[in-house]
């Protein structure tokens, strides 16, 4: 067996193993130290843990002890419901030594004259025999207290023991043996003390009133070692010391070690020592373990750990080497022999037992050797009939011989009908044969070429025999264009090889390329043009595959890109940034699928930043495929500088004059304020004119600030567009009531034209609309002295989801002329710029309606002639709405003639008619909630009839020219304007049929209220606040934000109207820190300003202001804001109830409310001080009745809720009314101080 394993791989395998195990031993041992090592991080810190539990146990023990004594003195302040018998005290002071017991184990006296002097007795002697049921209670809660006593030094002391056999105890006590060092602290304790054989300590805390009198506990050392014993480990020292580090166990004294000497990774060298020592605490705890004590556990448990662990990789490995010399090793050693020596073989190979998993393979090596004993014989046979094969080969080769040289003559007659030169050399240059057209060449015939060399025949074609050696020399194909009599051929010259690859010769075959080479030198010439001219170009040209790849790119390309001479097929994506190529990417796609000519796109490039425009074109070959992509490239930078430039400075324009408008329109709210309060002062009819001018002008300049701040926001791109649906009816409504009262001052006539095919509900941005054609329609009024204004809508296309339509103002006017209406869109332009003009104005409406018009998709025109009159139109496509059925259908009857019947009145709800009488034969029939009738005539014969199917209705909705006539029982009647009747029909039943009704401006009283004013800018502030005033709302003023939040916390007013525009901290600011920081203040907050952009409308409403006021303030609007957002329960402060109560004396209401302000500040100091809830329901009456009678009624309202609860409660149960009344309490104070004491 052993000479066998040199045969198999494996011979090293035990070595192998044996060295796997070795590493393996060792990295189990390198793993064990480093359990080592955590088991005694983890050890040392549950060391740190029992520490500190034991720590927290004496910590707690010290703190229990000190309570006692604190509770001892806290007993000595009390009065005495009883009095000891005095001859107590006369004993004492005649005696020289005394001992007295008293009676229920209530405690010892014990007193000793001093010298010659009586023994001094503390005053409070009487409160110290008292003690004795505190000291007994001390006693039975403290089981290592051994005795507790109120110490006067040398003189006196009243003791209360466990143990009252002897007398030495009391003794120690009275000498002060047991006395502490109160030098440095008023709680210390004493040292170690023997006393006939028994161990003690004390803590005690000194009388804070008498010095050398102190209460004092003494504990058995024994007892306190024994507790610590049984609640710490073996092996482990627990001392405790005083602060002269002296162990009050063992007397002993103890060496700490500093904490910064200790080994911060090894902590437990030298032994561990854990300790904290505490100021205020008379004793610490100190403990110990000898180092070795530490270490024994955790290495007897990393060694048995250790030994497991090895046993197990020993027991693994032997097992495995077991299993791997049973199942593998063996059997292969035995395979091998059997290979190796087969019949020769040792005997024992045979008697081998071959394992199961192993019979296959050595049943399958037995057949491979009987197949191979078979195989030889077969062999011999196979010889035999070789032989005779041979032979029959040898005559089918002659028979093939003669077949070849019928093949070959075939093949001379096929060359020599090819028209190209072939010729055969042999390997020496000879030649073995050729076609005719090769002979033809030379003009030599074949036969007397044959065997030559080429030289041997001409000496005109040297070029021959070059390609002839090099095709030698190579051993490969050689193709190259030669001239030969002036005539161009393409000649390959190949070897000729043999099966073994062995050179035999050469063939040459050439192609007569004149033709061909002619041409591609023309294709050159022209290619060469073509470069040369995209070459030279003055603007950037690339060629790029279907794939993007760059084919061609010229210079002027490459000076745009920044690129040195890129690698051609490099990828588009690697010459434009990841935006462009993007870009560049979606119009190449673009040209594929549209077909597009061209496509244009303006590209940013470079640093610095320059401007390239790029046009793509597809060039298709003449299968109509794509082929590849023309890229042109042109530096427009100077181009889009100057359109930069030109939009900064319209941008840098419209700031200003937002700027602008923003800071007159500030001073512009104190004119008009002003106004206000001197007009409401009475005063004289020539100053009322006068007011009156200044108050016109004021909103004619508020007027062309608004178009001025409208134009700002138009021309700097700050509007966007608000897409809802909306009712055109209503749109049109809208406008005819704002312009009919301007047309009526001037008795001009106001005629509206709508289609009726118009969708009822369309969906765009109605507010531009409308802004577009008041603008329009106000123009029409100013310019127009006599006449009529026309507003008219047509359609002009209708699809089945949108519509367009013609809006047009057209009017009688002076008219424009021609020359005049190419700037009439112009900013600050008007049609008369001469200095005589009739017309007020600043030149922006027109400006405005031409961006807005824009900005919806249309675009604006006029056709006007002077004198004519002028109309202005516009064409917009809208989008219809299909109004869902509403929750509450109304079921119509429609009478409507049919040729004005159209597609939106085509609902299941809706019965149109067209004749007067179906409309009573149908009403009759059916129940119906609503009639409408289109025509005015038949309107008016149906109400006169006053037929009795009418009284079933809800709603009859009829042209406005038409008389109501009374019913009885009446439905409702509406009146709708017959120029857009059926489209205000149409919304009539989306309106009324629903069930939601649209919210109304609650009527709420507003007077009483508490509002507090923010505004950096005294006037306003002045101002706003007499507006409030006005509405008998109670006001607080504030000129900054700075200490806002500590206002509002005292303050709590019901709505705060806020500045945005303050220094320092502004609206914005101070609002987010009121949501922030004052969560439970959810009270309104209204912005006010002076800019009325809707961003910073919605920047005040996303920092949680509430609703958003602009300057000049409206007295109206402020109020519906106020009512819209006040909330408030009650009434803070009804200043008129004050003033009668004072008789109408404004300055005694002054001083009433200066002196309430101080009773409100002892009012709070009294309710946090009261504990007595009677006297705070005294209290509460009192505030009640001063509060209401004041004026302050919230406050008299939270008073005499707490009086009615503890009346009722009997006690106060819930704090929130107390809390209530403190709250109310210091909000009047806080309004009194503000609004009458200016703090």
């Amino acid at each position: 067996m052993d000479d066998n394993q040199e045969f198999i791989p494996l011979k090293k395998y035990r070595r192998a193993a044996l060295t796997g195990l070795l590493i393996s031993i060792i990295v189990a041992s390198f793993l064990c130290l480093h359990l080592y090592h955590i088991k005694l991080n983890r050890a040392f810190n549950e060391h740190r843990a029992y520490f500190d539990a034991i720590d927290t146990q004496v910590v707690q023990k010290v703190a229990e002890a000190s309570n006692v004594i604190d509770n001892i003195f806290i007993s000595l302040d009390q009065p005495l419901a009883y009095e000891y018998d005095q001859t107590i005290l006369r004993a004492i002071q005649k005696s020289d030594n005394y001992y007295h017991k008293l009676d229920n184990d209530a405690g010892e006296i014990v007193a000793r004259k001093n010298g010659k002097q009586p023994v001094t007795v503390p005053q409070n002697w009487q409160q110290i025999l008292a003690l004795g049921p505190a000291f007994n209670t001390a006693l039975a809660l403290v089981p290592p207290l051994d005795a507790i006593g109120y110490v006067k030094e040398g003189q006196f002391a009243f003791v209360r023991r466990k143990d009252t056999s002897t007398s030495h105890l009391l003794s120690a006590m009275l000498d002060g043996a047991l006395a502490p060092d109160f030098s440095l602290y008023n709680f210390s304790t004493s040292g170690r003390v023997t006393i006939k054989g028994r161990h003690y300590f004390s803590i005690a805390k000194q009388s804070g009133s008498a010095r050398g009198e102190y209460v004092v506990l003494v504990y058995d050392s024994e007892d306190v070692a024994t507790w610590l014993t049984d609640i710490t480990s073996a092996h482990v020292q627990i001392s405790l010391i005083n602060k002269d580090k002296r162990n009050l166990l063992s007397d002993e004294l103890i060496q700490l070690k500093p904490k910064h000497q200790v080994n911060q990774f090894e902590p437990w060298q030298g032994g561990v020592q854990l300790y904290t020592l505490r100021s205020q605490s008379p004793i610490d705890l100190v403990y110990e373990q000898d180092e070795a004590q530490f270490l024994k556990p955790v290495l007897f448990e990393v060694l048995l750990e250790f030994s497991f662990l090895s046993l197990f990789v020993i027991a693994t490995y032997t097992l495995l080497s077991w299993l791997s010399n049973r199942i593998f090793i063996r059997p292969v050693s035995y395979f091998v022999s059997y290979l190796t020596h087969q019949d020769h073989a040792p005997q024992n190979t045979f008697d081998y037992v071959v394992p199961v998993d192993w019979q296959p393979w050595f049943a399958k090596v037995k057949q491979v050797v009987m197949q191979k004993q078979s195989l030889l014989e077969q062999l011999q046979e196979h010889n035999e009939m070789l032989d005779e094969q041979v032979k029959l080969q040898q005559r089918a080769l002659s028979r093939s011989l003669e077949a070849k040289e019928r093949q070959a003559a075939l093949l001379n007659t096929v060359l020599d009908s090819v028209p190209d030169l072939i010729y055969f050399n042999n390997i020496d240059g000879s030649f073995i044969g050729c076609n005719r057209a090769f002979e033809q060449f030379l003009g030599i015939e074949k036969s007397q070429l044959v065997g030559r060399e080429l030289a041997d025949v001409t000496n005109e074609y040297p070029q021959l025999l070059t390609l002839e050696q090099q095709m030698r020399d190579e051993r490969r194909s050689i193709t190259q264009t030669i001239v030969l009599d002036h005539k161009s051929y393409m000649l390959t010259v190949s070897p000729l090889l043999d099966i073994h690859r062995g050179l035999l010769g050469s063939l040459g075959v050439a192609r007569d390329v004149t033709e061909q080479q002619q041409a591609m030198k023309a294709l050159q010439t022209s290619e060469e043009n073509f470069k040369s001219a995209m070459e030279y170009a003055p603007n950037g040209v690339i060629l790029v595959s279907l794939d993007k790849s760059v084919l061609v790119i010229n210079k002027a390309a490459k000076r745009y890109l920044s690129c040195e001479d890129p690698e051609l097929n490099v990828h588009l994506s690697s010459l434009f940034n990841s935006d462009n190529y993007l870009a560049i990417s979606h119009i190449l796609s673009m040209l594929l699928q549209d077909n597009n000519n061209v496509l244009e796109l303006s590209l940013s490039q470079g640093e610095p930043l320059y401007w390239l425009q790029l046009s793509a074109s597809l060039v298709w070959d003449k299968n109509k495929e794509p082929k590849y992509f023309v890229l042109h490239l042109q530096d427009i930078t100077s181009l889009t500088q100057a359109r930069l430039d030109a939009e900064r400075a319209t941008l840098a324009k419209s700031r200003f004059i937002a700027n602008i408008s923003h800071e007159i329109r500030t001073p512009l709210n104190v004119i008009q304020g002003v106004i206000d309060i001197v007009k409401k002062q009475g005063v004289s009819e020539r100053q009322s004119n006068l007011l009156g001018q200044v108050q016109h002008a004021s909103e004619q300049l508020l007027s062309m600030l608004n178009s001025i701040l409208s134009f700002a926001k138009v021309e700097g791109q700050h509007q966007e567009l608000s897409f809802a649906p909306f009712c055109i009816a209503t749109l049109i409504k809208d406008c005819q009531d704002l312009i009919l009262p301007l047309s009526e001052q001037k008795q001009l006539q106001l005629e509206l034209k709508v289609d009726e095919r118009i969708w009822p509900t369309l969906k765009n941005d109605e507010n531009k609309i409308k802004q577009v054609l008041l603008n329009l329609l106000n123009n029409a009024v100013k310019y127009t002295l006599t006449g009529t204004i026309t507003l008219s809508l047509k359609i002009v296309s209708d699809t089945n989801s949108e519509q367009s339509i013609r809006f047009s103002v057209q009017d009688t006017g002076v008219g424009i002329k021609q020359e005049d209406q190419q700037r009439l869109f112009d900013a600050f332009t008007q049609g008369d710029e001469s200095p005589a003009r009739r017309h007020e104005g600043i030149g922006l409406g027109l400006a405005i309606v031409k961006h807005e018009v824009s900005k919806l998709g249309g675009e604006i025109a006029l056709i006007s002639e002077p004198e004519q009159g002028s109309e202005f139109y516009f064409t917009l496509t809208l989008d219809k709405v299909r109004n869902e059925v509403p929750h509450r259908v109304m079921h119509t009857l429609w009478l409507c003639s049919s040729r004005r019947v159209t597609e939106y009145m085509n609902k299941p709800y809706i019965d149109v008619v067209h004749e007067m009488q179906e409309v009573f034969a149908k009403l009759e029939e059916q129940h119906f909630d609503c009639l409408i009738i289109s025509a005015s005539d038949d309107a008016l014969t149906i109400l006169n009839s006053k037929h009795t199917a009418l009284k079933s209705l809800k709603h009859i909705v009829i042209p406005e020219s038409v008389a109501v006539v009374p019913l009885q029982p009446c439905p409702q009647v509406t009146s709708l304007s017959e120029a857009i009747f059926l489209q205000s029909a149409y919304c009539f039943l989306f309106t009324h049929g629903s069930e939601t009704k649209h919210p109304q401006l609650p009527n709420k009283k507003v007077s009483g209220s508490l509002c507090l004013v923010v505004d950096d800018n005294h006037l306003n502030l002045s101002i706003t606040a007499n507006m409030l005033q006005t509405l008998s709302v109670n006001v607080a003023t504030q000129a900054s934000a700075e200490s806002l939040l500590e206002v509002v916390t005292r303050l709590q007013p019901d709505l705060i109207l806020m500045d945005i525009h303050m220094p320092e901290i502004d609206g914005y600011q101070a609002t987010q820190e009121i949501r922030t920081k004052l969560r439970n203040f959810g009270k309104p907050i209204i912005a006010l300003t002076a800019n009325s952009s809707l961003g910073e409308k919605d920047h005040a409403l996303s920092v949680g202001m509430n609703d958003y006021l602009t300057k000049p303030l409206s007295q109206v609007k402020l109020l519906e804001t106020l009512q819209i957002h006040l909330n408030c329960e009650g009434v803070f402060f009804d200043q008129e109830m004050g003033l009668r109560q004072m008789m109408g004396n404004a300055e005694l209401l002054n001083k009433m409310l200066d002196k309430f302000a101080t009773m409100c500040t002892e009012y709070l100091q009294r309710i946090d001080t009261l504990n007595d809830d009677n006297q705070l329901q005294m209290l509460a009456h009192n505030i009640k009745g001063a509060a209401g009678g004041i004026g302050f009624t919230n406050l008299s309202m939270a008073a005499k809720s707490l009086e009615l609860h503890i009346k009722e409660a009997g006690t106060l149960q819930h704090l929130d009314f107390k809390d209530a009344l403190k709250v109310h309490l210091q909000q009047v104070r806080q309004f009194i101080l503000m609004r009458y004491k200016g703090e």
